[in-house]
């Protein structure tokens, strides 16, 4: 999943009513970026604000005792997560900008749809570098008391 993510930045912070969280939503005309390095770094060197990540992959089908989970790395900044349009969960940095570099996970079984699936993600990074930047991963768990 550290590949292939569409990437623009919201510098008036309208994606979400623009429909950038939305499946459908036609993000054709975004750089391409990976989830393995700060934005910063890809192209965007000096944007500091919000800006947004959407993928769309196929998902494998998940057993009814077991849960997905879609996992980060880590994000630098404040994340809002969509899975299918569907807010998923959301990692917010602590106080003086903590947590920007601690791996975080999501449970999006309720959310996952036979075939083609869209995740999107909202990060706000007001100053310094910021972005998904230690990749992303899904996880099939085997124990769902675990998670």
């Amino acid at each position: 999943m550290n590949t292939g993510w569409r990437f623009i930045t919201d510098p008036e912070n309208k994606g979400l009513e623009q429909g950038f969280a939305k499946a459908n939503f036609d993000d054709a005309s975004w750089k391409t970026i990976t989830a393995t390095d700060w934005w910063q770094n890809q192209g965007f060197g000096n944007y500091y604000g919000t800006a947004w990540y959407r993928k769309t992959f196929v998902a494998p089908q998940v057993p009814g005792d077991q849960l997905l989970i879609l996992f980060f790395g880590a994000v630098d900044g404040d994340a809002e997560v969509y899975f299918n349009g569907q807010k998923v969960g959301q990692h917010l940095l602590g106080a003086e900008g903590k947590d920007w570099n601690e791996s975080f996970g999501m449970d999006v079984t309720a959310a996952l749809k036979p075939g083609q699936n869209t995740v999107a993600v909202k990060v706000t990074k007001s100053n310094n570098i910021g972005g998904i930047y230690k990749g992303v991963s899904l996880l099939l768990m085997e124990d769902p008391g675990t998670f």
